[in-house]
């Protein structure tokens, strides 16, 4: 019998805990957590069975609680997608308040988060010929004094304690306060606010996560016939909430795709036939994913079937994208559209629905949305405004508590900018905030500012991003430099590069202007900084691919405020004709909109 998603003893369920409890009483027996050390295709994979996998997990939580972890003690996760990181992950929150952090960062922004989440209990990597989390530990213990014991998958170090020894040493039997966490408690602690600059944690409690999860079951029906592919890290919230807790608590199988997830070459040009030969039925990613494996891997080789469908988010997708994916092979795209204080979920594309060109898809149960503080009319753009239970209680502030992130009536501002269609489809057509996404990764503009402006010859530095086919968007820089000053843009780029930490956060391109563009009150106005990024990309691509003779003046729309239009002026109709028919699809494939001008014939 097929499992439904709203089964009830799922539904009844108060904590994460609970539903991975609720799933494994059903069928205790059935293979529910997969991982492939690698993405050879010979690859022997690691199974476990529900009872097996929550076994662990209460293992965990018993290990943690031994070590004085209670219910306001937080653990922090610093790992690759390992078996071990869904047990720290599922386990801390068992017991207390999980605090998973991105791994590629550098130790002080590592520390400011654990800090500011006052850590008792770190989880790494200990010494590995490829991922070097160990000396970002070592340095760790000097910086974080709330820190008392650190744990570690792989063998133990001096001052620290084995992970497995622990978590195997433990009863597989929930000990006193596991299993009884309610749903107002605390479940996790997820940074955001971008890739660098100061931390902000936001606060998720387990009727969050558990909303989230059964919203996502519900709308993409995970039942026991299904098997998800997750690619993505447990430090990005649609990894443990969206891909593991959502199809596990419908009965789901995931297969976890290697310790670097869908940043593993091998794997994402052997991803079809893996994909074939675990009978996957949800693939997918963040649209950089989706990008790569149409160039690196082999077509699939099963076609979908009405189960078989490929999932997007993390970043807006582009049409292009979304249109060339369906194109080359045959699976619908369905996006997810969520954020950190959302617990990933805010609307999606239902699985039973056809798919709609540019909509992110409908709210997902029990949230609602809202266009505007004064509803805007029906496709009329206007901030994104979320309310319902995904939304998070606010941003944590040590012990001053929690830090509202919503208005009085619950109404969350997304930062995004967008519009309901008649049928309650939502289509995002900007952002407000500042943060730039790379390949979903949240870079806060501040510092590669901060950075420029250290330069002696700066006067005035503002990051923004730039569409790219690939990324979604980078992060370039505009510098107005002080009076008299010769350094050239390459300097300068090389100069903020091998000053920012994170791979992610380095700009593409340096802009030297006479002027950063100012509104009438004196701030700095960044949407003629984006339009100009985009105009200049463009018209740059133009000049690699088109002969002169066919080549397109690029403007920009300034009138457009809620999104990037690009104008193209062609010398005539014929080389319009040409052009297009060689670039139209390069162009679809990014986040902006373009039109066709009108230009005299030659």
């Amino acid at each position: 019998m097929t499992e439904a998603p709203g089964d009830s003893t799922a539904a009844g369920a108060g904590s994460t805990y609970g539903l991975l409890a609720a799933a494994a009483r059903r069928a205790p027996e059935r293979e529910s957590v997969v991982f492939l050390p690698s993405g050879a295709l010979d690859c022997e994979p690691v199974s476990l069975t529900r009872m097996q996998f929550l076994a662990r997990v209460t293992q965990t939580a018993n290990g943690l609680a031994s070590l004085g972890v209670g219910p306001n003690d937080v653990v922090s996760v610093l790992l690759p997608n390992l078996l071990q990181a869904q047990f720290a992950f599922w386990g801390a929150e068992a017991i207390g308040i999980v605090n998973p952090i991105n791994f590629l960062l550098g130790a002080p922004q590592i520390a400011e988060i654990m800090n500011a989440a006052q850590s008792k209990v770190l989880i790494t990597l200990g010494p590995h010929p490829a991922l070097d989390l160990w000396s970002k530990a070592l340095a760790l213990r000097e910086r974080v004094p709330s820190l008392g014991t650190v744990l570690v998958v792989g063998a133990e170090q001096p001052g620290t304690r084995s992970f497995d020894a622990l978590m195997l040493q433990a009863s597989p039997e929930p000990g006193p306060g596991i299993g009884q966490r309610l749903p107002g408690d605390l479940a996790a602690l997820f940074h955001t606010g971008g890739t660098t600059g100061s931390p902000r944690l936001v606060a998720h409690t387990h009727a969050n996560e558990v909303c989230a999860a059964l919203a996502m079951a519900r709308c993409f029906e995970f039942d026991d016939s299904d098997t998800v592919l997750c690619g993505l890290p447990l430090f990005h919230v649609a990894g443990p909430l969206a891909l593991t807790l959502a199809p596990l608590a419908a009965g789901a199988r995931i297969i976890m795709t290697t310790p670097a997830g869908n940043r593993d070459p091998l794997l994402l040009r052997n991803y079809w036939r893996i994909a074939a030969k675990h009978a996957a039925t949800v693939i997918g990613g963040v649209p950089t994913t989706l990008a790569d494996l149409l160039h690196l891997s082999e077509p699939p080789p099963l076609p979908p079937d009405g189960r078989r469908i490929c999932m997007a988010g993390g970043a807006q997708l582009t049409r292009g994208l979304q249109e060339l994916v369906l194109r080359e092979t045959g699976y619908p795209v369905h996006q997810v559209y969520g954020m950190t204080e959302t617990a990933a979920v805010i609307a999606a594309t239902p699985r039973a629905e056809v798919p709609r060109l540019g909509s992110v898809g409908k709210a997902v149960a029990g949230m609602e949305l809202r266009i505007g503080r004064e509803p805007c009319a029906t496709g009329e753009p206007g901030a994104i405004l979320v309310r319902g239970p995904t939304v998070t209680p606010g941003y944590h502030s040590g012990h001053s508590g929690l830090a509202p992130a919503c208005d009085g009536e619950g109404w969350l501002d997304t930062g995004d900018l967008g519009y309901l269609d008649a049928d309650g489809w939502l289509y995002i057509t900007g952002r407000a905030k500042d943060v730039i996404i790379r390949s979903g990764h949240n870079i806060d503009p501040a510092l590669i500012e901060e950075v420029a402006l250290t330069h002696t010859e700066v006067r005035q530095a503002v990051a923004v991003g730039r569409p790219d086919r690939r990324a979604g968007e980078v992060p370039v820089v505009f510098v107005e430099l002080r009076d008299g000053a010769r350094c050239t843009p390459a300097e300068l780029r090389q100069y903020i590069i091998e000053r920012i930490p994170e791979a992610p956060a380095k700009p593409d391109t340096v802009f030297v202007v006479p002027r950063i563009p100012v509104t009438a009150v004196g701030k700095t106005y960044r949407p003629a900084l984006r339009r100009e990024a985009a105009r200049s990309y463009v018209a740059e691509r133009l000049r690699e691919i088109l002969p002169p003779e066919d080549l397109p003046e690029v403007g920009a729309d300034e009138d457009c405020h809620h999104l990037i239009r690009l104008l193209l002026r062609f010398p005539g109709q014929e080389a319009q004709a040409r052009a297009l028919a060689e670039i139209g699809d390069w162009l679809a494939g990014h986040a902006f909109e373009y039109a066709v001008v009108p230009g005299p014939e030659r």
